[in-house]
């Protein structure tokens, strides 16, 4: 249909898929470890239900009209942003935040599950019968035992980021490999 083959197609749109996912995942985590964290330090108090509360209702809403509705806000309604393609770096804002909100939700719960384990573990009470001081406990401690599992979490995530990038990428017409399949998908343009 295009009279190119297809890999070239899809290479073609390698570079703007990983400027989208790149920047998703930094921000997932920047976001969701330290949010997870100060749940577990605040475990069933309102700032713990809270982040648990947050994190279930950015699963669950769909990322197309999560994108929908942060272009509505930042684009139509406030005039902050650019709604669509690539014009400069500000139009990175809305497809990365649409994708990096259900990604940090992931990293939120995770963080605060292996947070709360690792506090319960014999080795923290032992540090705090020493005498060390809560923040030393975590930092030292605990922290490293919660960010190794950290690495096989986002690997899973990167394929997770991958689909999310099909779903912004035709809600933001964002020149990536999403919209490539969408499109061609469309066209029942099988190769």
């Amino acid at each position: 249909r295009t009279g190119r083959p297809a890999w070239e197609l899809v290479v073609t749109r390698i570079p703007a898929t990983l400027s989208l996912m790149v920047p998703t995942i930094l921000f997932s985590i920047g976001i969701g470890v330290p949010l997870g964290i100060h749940a577990a330090m605040n475990r069933g108090k309102a700032a713990d239900r809270l982040t648990i509360v947050a994190a279930v209702i950015a699963l669950a809403i769909p990322g197309f009209l999560l994108g929908l509705l942060i272009m509505f806000v930042l684009s139509v309604w406030l005039g902050l942003l650019p709604p669509s393609g690539i014009v400069d770096w500000r139009s990175y804002i809305m497809p990365v935040a649409t994708m990096a909100i259900a990604t940090s939700a992931v990293y939120a719960r995770f963080t605060r599950s292996a947070m709360v384990e690792v506090m319960s573990h014999p080795m923290i009470e032992t540090a705090e019968a020493s005498g060390l001081g809560r923040g030393l406990i975590q930092r030292v401690h605990a922290l490293p035992n919660v960010l190794l599992p950290l690495i096989p979490i986002t690997a899973l995530e990167f394929g997770n980021v991958i689909t999310y990038a099909a779903v912004v990428a035709s809600v933001f017409s964002w020149p990536c490999y999403g919209r490539l399949l969408i499109e061609r998908v469309t066209d029942r343009y099988y190769p």
